[in-house]
């Protein structure tokens, strides 16, 4: 089986961080405190909606961070 990249778009919302990604069908989305912690939620996240491990999760977060 063939790995599948996705994309996660990051920007900061007032306190929050919000992760969403481009390719996914349904309209997913992750909320955390820090950076650190939407990488890591979209990690998760990601494998567990797609209900698979193998996937390449490209962050893409912006240049002033």
């Amino acid at each position: 089986m063939r790995m599948l990249r996705v994309r996660v778009r990051y920007y900061q919302d007032e306190d929050t961080w919000v992760a969403e990604s481009p390719d996914l069908d349904e309209h997913w989305l992750a909320v955390a405190g820090t950076l650190e912690e939407a990488h890591q939620l979209a990690e998760d996240g990601i494998r567990f909606v797609l209900e698979r491990d193998d996937v390449d999760v490209v962050h893409l977060v912006p240049a002033s961070v």
